[in-house]
């Protein structure tokens, strides 16, 4: 009879969590948890670095829909700049060495709304819920355009969009709290048999960024001088990859050949 009871009892918990899974929130709600995030993130300062033989420190400076970039290795000791890029938006600027390709902040990927996924093609009609090793998502979209996303948080842990073999996987992990957000630590990148992972470093939330980091004429007359044959190969191809993956997503054309 005990035992009996016992079944009972872990039935009735296994039923009700089959059923929890089974539920899929309202996706008004999801974006309006989404933004809370992101709405009030108005400024911002982070250091992105890569493990490739070449250390890599990608710095980015966020004010409003104004960005600056700087790519960075390591030669004897000093940081060295080998590529620079102002924009507005998804617009590029002015970039030095001047390139064909034009990559953008890979955190523009991360920065945006359910919203704007909407108009590039999400279909929120396809929810599922999986498991990112052991972080339960909830899964939006289809095979084209795909969206993970934590699902307490409610924020994003993969991406993954492409066509056939040109598939792109963005991961972000290690979420952390600073104030009122919730923001990666790590970030990682799969491109056909390419993999790229990288550290976040925030150094300041919504701090003020004096107005002349972001002066074309000063961002012009520090880096007009860099030279193309300066970057390394291998960062040269991640650009060639987030070039692509922005031309991609219809962020904006942009050529991925150097």
């Amino acid at each position: 009879m005990r035992s009996k009871i016992i079944f009972l009892f872990l039935l009735a918990i296994f039923s009700s969590v089959e059923l929890a899974w089974g539920f899929f929130p309202d996706i008004e709600e999801v974006n309006a948890r989404w933004l809370k995030n992101l709405n009030s993130l108005n400024a911002f300062q982070v250091v992105c670095t890569y493990d490739l033989e070449e250390k890599l420190s990608v710095r980015l400076w966020q004010k409003g829909n104004l960005w600056r970039e700087e790519w960075t290795i390591q030669v004897k000791g000093q940081n060295k700049v080998v590529w620079a890029g102002l924009g507005r938006g998804q617009e590029v600027i002015l970039a030095y060495p001047e390139l064909k390709l034009k990559p953008r902040p890979v955190l523009n990927f991360w920065r945006k709304d359910l919203n704007w996924w909407i108009i590039r093609g999400l279909d929120t009609n396809l929810l599922s819920y999986q498991f990112l090793q052991y972080t339960p998502c909830l899964v939006l979209g289809g095979e084209s355009l795909q969206i993970w996303l934590d699902n307490n948080l409610m924020l994003p842990v993969r991406l993954v969009f492409g066509d056939g073999g040109d598939n792109f996987d963005f991961n972000w992990s290690k979420y952390h709290q600073i104030g009122n957000f919730w923001l990666p630590k790590k970030m990682s990148i799969v491109h056909q048999t390419q993999n790229w992972e990288c550290t976040f470093e925030w150094r300041g939330i919504n701090i003020d960024l004096p107005d002349e980091l972001f002066s074309p004429q000063g961002f012009q007359n520090r880096f007009e001088r860099l030279n193309n044959s300066s970057i390394p190969s291998e960062i040269l191809t991640l650009m060639k990859v987030l070039a692509r993956a922005h031309e991609t997503i219809n962020i904006e054309h942009a050529t991925a050949n150097p």
